[in-house]
């Protein structure tokens, strides 16, 4: 299942959930959104969160 298109501040509201629990910015990232910090590990290497919110994974 696609995830649905997300611009400006239209993030779902898992990923909303996450920016103010670690206090990152996300944006969109393809079908998966973006921090870039990862606000686990603090590198600067970039964070992804899958399109359901239920998964992450750090570039570190």
């Amino acid at each position: 299942m696609d995830a649905p298109a997300a611009t400006g501040d239209s993030l779902p509201a898992i990923c909303r959930q996450i920016e103010a629990t670690l206090n990152v910015t996300i944006r969109p990232h393809g079908a998966w959104y973006r921090a870039e910090q990862c606000p686990l590990c603090d590198s600067s290497s970039g964070f992804n969160i899958g399109p359901d919110g239920q998964r992450y994974f750090c570039f570190a």
